[in-house]
Parts: C-alpha cells; sequence; structure tokens
C-alpha cells in the first residue's frame, strides 16, 4: 500500500497505529516495514493501539473497545509498548483510541500515562475526505478496503499536487512544526 503512494519527499512518512497482537502475529509485515524505513523509504512513527484491540460486535460503543469492563488501561498502553520495545522499535508518545471510541475520564488516564491521544478528521472508510491539515485514518492492514481505495484514488489525483508542493505529507518532525508553535 504505502509503496503505491507519491511521497512528497523521501522518505514518506507515515503515522502507524498498532496494536501488540499485530506486532506478534504479523512478523512478515513488521519485518518489512522497518526494511523499508532503513532503507530510507519510510519515516515511521510507532502509534501506541493497545495491546489487544479488544471489540465486541453487537456491544454499543459507549461500553466497548476500552469502555469493555474489566479492560486494564495500563496493560492495554504498556504491553505494546514493550511489544516494540523488544523488537528494538521505539514507541512514540501517541495513542489512538480503538474505534476512535473513549469518554473523557478515559481520556484523562491516558494523558496521565504520558501520552497524546491521536484522533483523525479524514477517516476514509466513513466518508470523511482529506482536507488541508487533516489527518487521514486508513487500516492499512487490509481491514477496510474502501479506505485504502479511496486513499489511493486522492494520492493519483493530486500527484501533481504533491509534486509542486501544494500538498505535503507530514511527519512527525512536520507535525511538530506545525502544531506546537500554534500551541
Amino acid at each position: 500500500m504505502f509503496t503505491d503512494l507519491e511521497p512528497d519527499a523521501t522518505p514518506l512518512p507515515v503515522f502507524l497505529e498498532v496494536s501488540g497482537r499485530w506486532v506478534e502475529t504479523h512478523g512478515q509485515d513488521l519485518a518489512w516495514l522497518i526494511a523499508e524505513r532503513d532503507a530510507g523509504r519510510l519515516a515511521i512513527t510507532w502509534v501506541n493501539h493497545t495491546e489487544n484491540h479488544f471489540y465486541k460486535p453487537g456491544v454499543p460503543l459507549d461500553q466497548n473497545f476500552l469502555l469493555l469492563p474489566g479492560t486494564d488501561l495500563e496493560t492495554e498502553v504498556f504491553d505494546v509498548e514493550k511489544d516494540l520495545l523488544d523488537r528494538g522499535e521505539m514507541p512514540s508518545v501517541f495513542f489512538r483510541f480503538p474505534g476512535l471510541v473513549s469518554s473523557p475520564d478515559l481520556v484523562d488516564k491516558v494523558l496521565a500515562l504520558g501520552l497524546v491521544p491521536l484522533g483523525s478528521s479524514a477517516w476514509l472508510a466513513k466518508q470523511q475526505f482529506v482536507k488541508t491539515g487533516a489527518i487521514v485514518l486508513t487500516h492499512a492492514n487490509g481491514n477496510e478496503p474502501e479506505g485504502l481505495g479511496l486513499l489511493e484514488k486522492w494520492d493519483h489525483g493530486h500527484r501533481s499536487d504533491l509534486t509542486d508542493g501544494t500538498w505535503h505529507w507530514l511527519g512527525l518532525e512536520d507535525w511538530a512544526q506545525a502544531v506546537i508553535p500554534a500551541l
């Protein structure tokens, strides 16, 4: 998927939200991502996406994902970080709630753990579209083929904008320069 995108600079910056379960069960995919990073084609920012990414079909969102009764937030947060560190990878300070589902109390707890919740203003499979300053969300693991198709379509339609500098893929350093001074 990443090889089909047109970087406006190399390496292509990507924020990859990974669960510990994904890290543990997708060794070849993880190795490919690391090799792409090491070859200078990707600039990866690892985003914590919980250890298990719990989800129960049919359960209302306000009681699902990390809001499921009995969920241990600290285990969900720290175990994925351990998984990455065990593989020599450095987790970032960013955290994305599974399903983008949270509560004010849960956000406060994540912040107290030293993490910065990361949202999305353009979840492509949910018909939220790319606009200036958007944080684009698509599931590169193939869970949402529609979102991948929309991202590739957007990218192909904006190749000249990426080439001439009208649009940019922002990485961690770009993001920090753009956002932190505004705070």
